[in-house]
This record gives C-alpha cells, structure tokens and sequence, in this order.
C-alpha cells in the first residue's frame, strides 16, 4: 500500500504534463491566429486579384 500511496504523491507533484498541456494550448491560439489573419487578408486580396484579370482586354 505504502508503494501505491508514493506513485501516487509522486503523480501529482509531477509538473512535465501540464506543460506540454501549456504548450498545445499555446500552438492551438498561434494556429487560430493564423487562420484568422489569413481569412481576413485573403479575401480583399482574392477580390483584387479578379480585379486586375478582369481589367485586362481579351485578345
């Protein structure tokens, strides 16, 4: 019993999981951010781009 009770004292003092948790959190706000940046830039741009090929005379 003595050998479950120090596994399990020793389970929650250990810190390493809660920072890969940290870290996947971290990645997910970075990838959200992206995307969002992306969404709103490429759209405009997108729009743009249609802009100047319709400018262009069909030969």
């Amino acid at each position: 019993m003595k050998t479950l009770t120090r596994l399990t004292a020793r389970f929650l003092k250990e810190e390493s999981g809660a920072t890969v948790v940290e870290y996947c959190l971290l990645i997910g706000l970075i990838a959200l951010a992206i995307i969002t940046a992306i969404s709103a830039v490429g759209n405009p741009t997108q729009q743009s781009f249609e802009d100047a090929a319709n400018s262009w005379p069909d030969a």
